[in-house]
Order: structure tokens, then C-alpha cells, then sequence
């Protein structure tokens, strides 16, 4: 056995080739082995192999077979199928190489999608007590495993969620507020957020008001440190889906936001992000938002300060074609954003900053500033029609 092991780890080596011929016919051997075999061939590799790369690889390959061939492995006898998902969970308890784990995670959390039937119910408890023990006891890896699965699969406990949910939030709320582990918590913050949005919003405000404080600190942690965006998309999703379970903290989420925003040593990308979720929010709850007027304004401000955010072209005037602005560029984000809060808040909200706001900078000896007061005008005239004969004897 151990030489057909050693085999298809060569077989893994070849599949991952830069030259085309040798990947080739390594997929082609690959392919004519047997869904069942390659199952535990790859469970073996990911047990053996001495390579992070390969182990990683083979966790990748081993998911893909499961989310395609399934069937293969639910005909299988149940003591078969229960010896590989213990033989997951051990491997994914000693995985030592972040990636990998990472990628066994994935692994695991497509068995346990598949593990759920119809009605609801979860046909791994193994696999749960693994997510409780590792949380309540494990290391900082073991937890954000856990957390990754739940994130994965957040509604792993199917019918028996309530009978879970003290444990469930026990595990969660110690996890946001882990002392010495940031990735910890910023796992913890996606989980809770997948969690949280397959609740109804009013069991969530009712029962995870106060998740929402160390949601929020993890959050600006990872907006500080400018390294995983993941929590801050997840909070953007959770905005969209349940943006009245924010209420409590809007004006920290808010405060924070525009601090961000106009704040140019942070990374366009990250600035970009934290306008998503200011006008998803706005979108989501205007009338939330229109209660807090107070940030109407500052948020006016700060997009028309972004739309300024152009390139000089020495040539542009000599040039046949206009070439198209990127989308990913500051302008074009606070433009389309400008736009948004206009539809969802209302011209008699938006309308006034911006007459306040974009006059001087049609005045302004800067062209960005004058281009940028220009643009602004066409968002906003479509949500305000009935304000813009105010706008043109501006004008």
C-alpha cells in the first residue's frame, strides 16, 4: 500500500507541473482511477506527505471530488464513511501549515453541506463536538478552524440549532473577544456574521445585542491592520441582510467609517470597502440613516473629496480616444456611491449638501475639483428631480 501511496504522491507532483504535456497525461492517469480509490489516495496524501504544497494541493483535489462524485462516496458502507471523516477531523486537528489547514477546512465543510439532509438535520455530531472542544479548549488554529467551518456551513446544526444555541453563542462570543489572537476574533467576526444572517433580524437584535461591541472593535482591528478584508466583507454582507441589528452601534460604525474614508494613508481598496458599507447601510435602512442626518453631510463631503481623486494626463487633449476610467479607481467608486445615496435617501436629504457643497468647487482654480463638482450633478439630478430647478438657478 505504501508504494501506491508513494505513487500517486508522485502522480500529485506531476498534476501540479508547469509543463503542459507531463500535467497532461498526469490528469489523464488521475482521471482513470476510481472515484473511491482516489478518495483515500488523497486522504493518504494529505496524511503522509512531508510537502505543505502537496498536502494543501491534495485537500484541494480531494473537495473537488467530493462536491462532484458525492454519490460515490454516500453509497459507500456507513463504517467506511465514518472511518474518513474521522480520519478528516484527526487530520485537520494536527495540520501544523496555515494553508493547509485552511484548505482542509474547506474540505471538511463540504462533507458536513453534504451530511444534511431534507429536513434539516446534521448526520455528523462528531464533527460538531469537534467545533465545541476546539473553541472551548483547542489552540488559536484549532479555534479559527472551527470557526472557518461554521462560517462555511452556518447552518451546521440544522434542526437542533436550538437546542445548540447557548453553546453557539457561548463559543462566538468568547471567540470576539479572545485576548491574544487577532485572527481569532477576526474569524470569529465571519462566522458570527454568516451566523447571524440566516436568524431572523429580530431574534438577532433580541438575542446578539451584545455580540455587536466586539463585532465592531474587530472590525476597525482589521481596518487598522490592512490585512484580512474578510471580516469587513462580511460585515457588508451582514449590513445589507440585518442592517437594524447595527442600530446600536451606527454611530461608532459610522464615526469610524468617515474617519477612514477621508483618511488617505489607508489603501484605496480598503477606503472603497468602508464606503460599500456606509451606503449599504444607507440602502439597506435609509430611514435608519435619515434619523442620523447628522451624517449626511459628511458623507456628501467625503465622496466629492474622493470623485477629486484624478489622474493628470499631459497628453490627454492630443489623444484620438478617450480610454474609460478604471472601476476600481477612487473617483469612479465615490461617483457611483454618490449616486446610491442619492436613490436610497432622497433628493430633499442629499440635494441640500450638495448645493452647499459643489458650487465652490466649480469655482475652485483646481480642474479635478471642477470636474469632480460637474459629475456630481448627474446622480443626484435623477433621485431629485423636483429639486434640480433649485440646483440650475444655482447654477
Amino acid at each position: 500500500m505504501a508504494d501506491v501511496q508513494d505513487q500517486f504522491s508522485a502522480l500529485l507532483e506531476t498534476l501540479a507541473s508547469p509543463d503542459n504535456e507531463a500535467r497532461n497525461r498526469g490528469e489523464e492517469q488521475y482521471n482513470a482511477i476510481p472515484i473511491d480509490q482516489r478518495l483515500n489516495l488523497l486522504l493518504g496524501s494529505i496524511e503522509t506527505s512531508s510537502s505543505t504544497t502537496l498536502r494543501a494541493f491534495a485537500a484541494i483535489l480531494l473537495r473537488r471530488l467530493l462536491t462532484n462524485s458525492w454519490e460515490v462516496f454516500a453509497v459507500s458502507p456507513m463504517e467506511t464513511q465514518n472511518m474518513f471523516k474521522a480520519k478528516l477531523l484527526e487530520l485537520l486537528k494536527r495540520e501544523s501549515d496555515e494553508s493547509a489547514r485552511k484548505k482542509l477546512s474547506d474540505t471538511v465543510s463540504e462533507v458536513a453541506r453534504n451530511l444534511q439532509d431534507g429536513e434539516g438535520n446534521m448526520n455528523w455530531d462528531e464533527l460538531l463536538k469537534f467545533m465545541f472542544n476546539c473553541c472551548n479548549t483547542g489552540t488559536a488554529q484549532h479555534k479559527e478552524s472551527a470557526l472557518s467551518i461554521l462560517n462555511s456551513v452556518p447552518d451546521i446544526f440544522g434542526s437542533a440549532q436550538q437546542n445548540y444555541m447557548g453553546l453557539i453563542k457561548e463559543m462566538l462570543f468568547a471567540s470576539l473577544n479572545d485576548p491574544d489572537n487577532p485572527n481569532v476574533r477576526f474569524a470569529a467576526i465571519r462566522a458570527t456574521c454568516a451566523f447571524l444572517t440566516g436568524l431572523e433580524e429580530d431574534e438577532a437584535k433580541r438575542s446578539f445585542t451584545d455580540f455587536l461591541k466586539p463585532m465592531l472593535k474587530g472590525v476597525e482591528d482589521c481596518v487598522v491592520a490592512e490585512d484580512d478584508d474578510g471580516p469587513l466583507k462580511s460585515f457588508v454582507e451582514l449590513a445589507e441582510k440585518l442592517p437594524k441589528f447595527l442600530r446600536p452601534g451606527l454611530d461608532q460604525l459610522m464615526e469610524f467609517a468617515l474617519r477612514v474614508i477621508a483618511n488617505t494613508n489607508f489603501a484605496d481598496n480598503w477606503r472603497q470597502l468602508v464606503l460599500e458599507l456606509v451606503i449599504t447601510i444607507c440602502e439597506a435602512a435609509p430611514a435608519m440613516i435619515r434619523k442620523k442626518d447628522k451624517y449626511i453631510a459628511p458623507m456628501v463631503v467625503q465622496m466629492l473629496q474622493m470623485m477629486t481623486d484624478l489622474e493628470d494626463e499631459e497628453n490627454w487633449a492630443m489623444e484620438d480616444e478617450v480610454e474609460d476610467v478604471d472601476s476600481d479607481e477612487n473617483c469612479v467608486a465615490a461617483e457611483a456611491a454618490l449616486d446610491r445615496l442619492a436613490c436610497s435617501l432622497g433628493g430633499k436629504m442629499v440635494m441640500p449638501h450638495i448645493i452647499q457643497a459643489v458650487p465652490p468647487m466649480l469655482q475652485s482654480k483646481e480642474w479635478k475639483h471642477r470636474y469632480a463638482g460637474l459629475m456630481a450633478y448627474p446622480p443626484v439630478r435623477r433621485a431629485a428631480r423636483k429639486q434640480w430647478k433649485r440646483i440650475y438657478r444655482v447654477l
